[in-house]
């Protein structure tokens, strides 16, 4: 009994004293979960001057101070954590708080740059280590730009080397285009384009994904052989960090306004220089108008028919009175075929455009742990047209989801997953700044009916009411890539992705009917254009899978010999299945339905091709300072026949870096200066049909002779086969210096590099009587030379951090060898031609006006076949051009090169600077040259047709001298000044002479140099104090304002944007007349 019950106190006491050490053990646990420590201490730099706004966290936590005016901080932070210092241009450092608790830290200037990890094909190097001209720029390229509706916009000016243009503003349809040290063939290459090593599009990616790119321009790219005619972008995006899962948003609000539009006349000054035109065509018996039979001159709107027009002499003058017309604001009957004239001035620049807004939003999650690290985005972008008449938008909606799992110690899996969408609504007409009305005509009548002056109708009506078209994309992406790490220093890189789009475009076109003023149908209802209601529908879907594999090898020996050898294989394939069908005369334009056609056509088209591949680098290291890298690739297509698919690509760079030898070291004036020289062949099969290795035949029906009451069906052959041709092979050669002095606070690249196609794919010309369509051969020739440089300076001042930088590159193509490509092209632009660069314009040399009858009279005996009417249409104030060749006639044999139209001397600098939290940069960028060439109809003063308006350019500045001819004929009308200045524009002609003035030639109204300089970006932006935000669990609160194209200087004098270098006038389905715009943007970026 008595054991009993010690044993029972023995239990109670054991309890308790379980109890108790259990109480201890939380108290302990708990103490230790909370412990703070408080840390302090001074930051300074090398020269010992303390450092202000230097950012000092506790790793892992949103916990932190900057360093104030001296230097000093002080925080709590958890007993054994470790801190994070960090300040832009400066090497960042970690340290414990373990042993020590108060710092003296000393931060010395970064010299990361040559640390930095560049990504190249198939892997990544240190940028000390890369032999090859490749470009990288990181994430900060996209801040602060807004809705980046293309990515392709934020690299314009970004770096050397790198030409990005666009056709024209309209949303969703921007023509982005970009070229990678100029031209590589006269048949289309593109840039190859790698989204985290798996064939993409920058269409379509949401910006706030991509962590940098990579442009490979040299021997680089021929990794990737017959793809990399173009060069080679290598775009990266976000992928997970270990640690604390953070949550960001970045969004911005943009709005737009048209900025550089064309000055349009009104319409006193049309009338004016419509008059003039007819005066100057004409006889003095029309200076004083239609005279009664008593010689009176008659007044009213229908007074008399002035010469060959349709617009009578007393409409003139009544025009010509502007807001002071009795008519002014109002449509009256006028005798010309029944029509109706109306006296409206209407800027149709104001009609058509207005501001637009335009926004961006993403959502992302980051995070993970040392087995498993994440990255996931959605974003959202709405990008509103300036078009005022019809609904036009783009959207974009990207999803991304990248993932890094760590299997084991010798696997590690990336899956990538992303789904992209582009949804685009936009006028099926374009609206046209050049309204097909006469000036002073109402767009409306007065209950709202589309006006048209006879059969003459609108632009902006058929904006308006002709119909919208609209376009989605859906692009869905999956890549797998397990690495296996087999042996130190041996890994097995391994991936599958698939990738599929799907396309659909609906065109949708209505029937209008038009009416005059009186809201009756013109012509009695016969003017209906669009004349019927229909639909057109496509669809395209593209399958593109892809597989490869390589293994990649790293060995050092003695820390002075270190080599990588990777090799590999892969295999693609695309598959595209498209259907086209249209319905014509729909029942209803109200449903655009194949259903309610009276005509339905269809088409559909399936191709598949492939493309299989073995490729290997082999990367020697001496020590740091003798670099080699050879690459190779054996590619073959699909596409060409047997015996000629398979064909070898290869590369071979070296780089010797000066400043690593020990001589050069001593010196102390460079912190790197590395030599770098490559020469590489990649491939081209642009020019290449999927199955142009197939004779065709079809079925041609009802085509044959005629049998009793009927035609016959007969077979038809299609184009002759060539089983010879091959690639294009395109050999580029870079001799580069790169260099960094004063303490790489200045540092730059300098490169000179040539690229040849020798095996160019180009038409061949043969006599009619071969009776078929020959296939293009491998026997054209293009060399490219060019030089890019680039400069950056980098430092602080106290605790301003400050930089400045820029670039500037040009390319010149040549044309060696094209089958006899002798032919020059007159009054247009001359695609290819032996000798010279390709798209060429060709015009005469004008030298002045003339002056003088006596001058006049000289030069009609030296025009030759220019000009058939020169004889009886020339007169004083027309231009004269030069007799080049010294036969004593202006002939065609006289044109001169006046240039290509490419854009050359591509060039940008920027600058910047960051204080205490606030930030502000500046990138402007420009090109030195380009040649914009303007069609007859769009550079015509009167236009090409009598009711066309014309820019104000000519109504400044043109050679004019009817105010002494009226006088002189006893007219008092009021004309314009008097202006014989011999370098102006031609005289206004209305017929006579009129084609005669604007031929192509070098007058600034045919072509013009398209030089400019544009303020791309401006931003200034506040990221608030941490001690501020950590409050409210905010790591990271940065609120900006920016401008796009805010400011430009160019020496354009027709009005047109510089960008818009079309030398055609816009057309019903071209865009070339939306004016480009200049936006002011409001955005946060947050982070949690």
């Amino acid at each position: 009994m008595e054991k009993h019950l010690k044993n029972q106190e023995i239990d109670r006491s054991g309890n308790r004293i379980r109890r108790l050490l259990f109480i201890c053990l939380m108290l302990t646990l708990f103490s230790t979960a909370f412990a703070q420590i408080k840390v302090s201490g001074r930051i300074v730099d090398t020269n010992n001057e303390p450092l202000i706004g230097v950012t000092v966290k506790e790793t892992g936590t949103n916990n932190g101070v900057v360093s104030d005016i001296n230097g000093q901080f002080s925080f709590n932070v958890k007993e054994g954590a470790k801190l994070e210092v960090s300040y832009i241009g400066y090497t960042s450092q970690t340290l414990s708080t373990t042993n020590e608790k108060v710092f003296h830290i000393v931060l010395k200037e970064s010299v990361i740059a040559l640390e930095e990890t560049v990504v190249v094909g198939y892997g990544t190097q240190k940028k000390a280590s890369v032999t090859g001209s490749i470009s990288t720029v990181d994430d900060k390229i996209f801040k602060d730009k807004g809705a980046v509706s293309n990515v392709m916009s934020t690299l314009q000016g970004a770096m050397p080397g790198v030409t990005v243009t666009r056709t024209t503003p309209a949303v969703g349809r921007e023509g982005w285009g970009i070229k990678i040290r100029g031209e590589a063939s006269v048949n289309s290459v593109d840039a190859l384009v790698l989204i985290d090593g798996v064939p993409g599009s920058m269409d379509d990616i949401n910006p706030n994904d991509i962590e940098n790119i990579s442009v490979l321009k040299d021997a680089s790219a021929a990794i990737y052989g017959a793809r990399a005619a173009g060069g080679v972008i290598l775009v990266t995006t976000r992928r997970g960090q270990s640690g604390k899962v953070k949550i960001s948003y970045k969004g911005s609000l943009e709005i737009k306004t048209p900025r550089l539009q064309v000055e349009w006349l009104n319409m006193s000054q049309y009338a004016y220089i419509f008059e003039e035109g007819v005066i100057n065509d004409n006889s003095v018996a029309f200076f004083k108008g239609a005279t009664d039979q008593y010689g009176n001159v008659l007044t009213g709107l229908n007074t008399g028919s002035v010469y060959k027009t349709s617009l009578t002499y007393g409409l003139i003058q009544e025009m010509k009175k502007g807001a002071n017309s009795q008519y002014y604001n109002t449509v009256q009957p006028y005798n010309y075929g029944g029509k109706d004239i109306g006296f409206f001035d209407i800027d149709i620049n104001d009609l058509l455009w207005g501001n637009a807004t335009s926004q961006s939003h993403t959502l992302s999650i980051n995070g993970g742990n040392d087995r498993n690290k994440f990255n996931f985005s959605i974003g959202y972008m709405n990008d509103d047209s300036m078009l005022k008449v019809h609904d036009e938008s783009s959207k974009r909606y990207n999803l991304r989801l990248n993932n890094d799992y760590n299997i084991a110690k010798w696997l590690d899996v990336s899956v990538n997953l992303s789904f992209d969408r582009r949804n685009t609504e936009y006028a099926t007409y374009n609206a046209n700044s050049i309204s097909g009305l006469p000036m002073g005509s109402p767009m409306e009548t007065p209950s709202g009916n589309l006006y048209s002056w006879g059969s003459n109708v609108s632009g902006y009506g058929k904006a308006k009411l002709g119909g919208t078209t609209s376009s989605f994309n859906n692009r869905f992406s999956v890549s797998v890539q397990p690495v296996f790490h087999i042996l130190k220093g041996l890994d097995l890189f391994t991936r599958a992705s698939i990738i599929n789009v799907d396309s659909r475009n609906t065109i949708e076109t209505n029937q209008i009917i038009w009416y005059n003023y009186s809201d009756t149908p013109s012509n009695s209802g016969a003017v209906i254009d669009p004349a019927n209601n229909q639909v057109e529908k496509s669809s395209a879907n593209k399958l593109r899978q892809e597989y490869q594999a390589y293994l990649e090898y790293k060995y050092s020996l003695n820390e002075k010999h270190s080599f990588k050898a990777m090799g590999g294989l892969s295999y693609e394939n695309y598959r595209t299945d498209a259907f086209s069908a249209t319905g014509d005369k729909l029942s209803t334009g109200s449903i655009h339905s194949l259903n309610t056609a009276s005509a339905i056509t269809a088409e559909d088209a399936i191709s598949e091709y492939a493309l299989a591949s073995y490729f290997a680098r082999l990367n020697y290291d001496y020590k740091g300072k003798y670099l080699v890298e050879l690459l190779g690739r054996y590619d073959g297509s699909s596409r060409f026949a047997r015996g000629h698919r398979w064909s070898p690509f290869f590369g071979v760079s070296a780089a010797w870096r000066i400043s690593e030898e020990k001589w050069m070291k001593s010196n102390s004036i460079f912190d790197n200066l590395k030599l770098r020289l490559s020469y590489g062949e990649t491939g081209n099969q642009a020019g290449i049909g999927v199955y142009d290795y197939y004779a065709t035949i079809s079925q041609i029906q009802n085509g044959g002779p005629l049998l009793g009451n009927s035609y016959t069906d007969y077979i038809k052959y299609g184009s002759v086969v060539s089983y010879n041709r091959t690639w294009e092979k395109v050999c580029n050669s870079n001799i580069g210096l790169d260099f960094s002095i004063l303490n790489n606070r200045l540092s730059g690249t300098f490169d000179l590099f040539q690229r040849v196609n020798n095996d160019m794919l180009v038409a061949v010309t043969y006599p009619q009587v071969y009776g078929a369509t020959a296939p293009d051969t491998n026997s054209g020739k293009l060399k490219v030379k060019g030089w890019e440089i680039a400069l950056q300076w980098r430092d602080r001042i106290g605790s301003v951090s400050y930089w400045i930088g820029g670039n500037l590159s040009d390319s010149k193509n040549k044309l060696v060898r094209m089958e006899g490509k002798q032919t020059k092209t007159w009054n247009g632009i001359t695609s290819a031609l032996e000798g010279y660069a390709l798209n060429t314009v060709w015009g005469l040399e004008a030298i002045k006006l003339i002056e003088t009858e006596d001058e006049l009279a000289t030069y009609k005996a030296t025009v030759g076949n220019v000009y058939a009417g020169a004889q009886t249409e020339l007169k004083v104030g027309d231009v004269m051009y030069k007799d080049l060749d010294n036969d004593g006639k202006i002939t065609t044999a006289d044109v001169k090169l006046l240039g290509d139209t490419a854009p050359h001397y591509n060039y940008s600098f920027n600058f910047g600077l960051s204080w205490k939290g606030i930030d502000f940069s500046c990138l402007f960028q420009g090109v030195g040259k380009q040649l914009v060439f303007r069609s007859l109809n769009s550079s015509t003063a009167l236009g090409y047709s009598w009711y066309q308006n014309s820019s104000k350019a000519f109504f400044d500045n043109h050679w004019t001298t009817v105010a002494e001819q009226c006088a002189a004929a006893g007219d008092l009308r009021s004309t314009l000044p008097v202006n014989r200045n011999p370098n102006a524009a031609p005289r206004i002609a209305y017929l006579a002479g009129k084609n005669y003035n604007y031929l192509a030639s070098d007058a600034w109204w045919r072509s013009q140099n398209g030089a400019y300089l544009r303020m791309k970006n401006i931003s200034l932006g506040y990221t608030f104090p941490m001690q501020l935000t950590k409050r409210l669990n905010i790591e990271k609160l940065r609120l900006y304002v920016a401008g796009n194209d805010l400011l430009t200087f160019c020496k354009i004098k027709d009005g047109y944007d510089p960008e818009n270098i079309s030398y055609k006038n816009s057309t019903a389905t071209s865009y070339t007349n939306y004016p480009f715009a200049s936006s002011f943007i409001f955005g946060i970026d947050l982070t949690f």
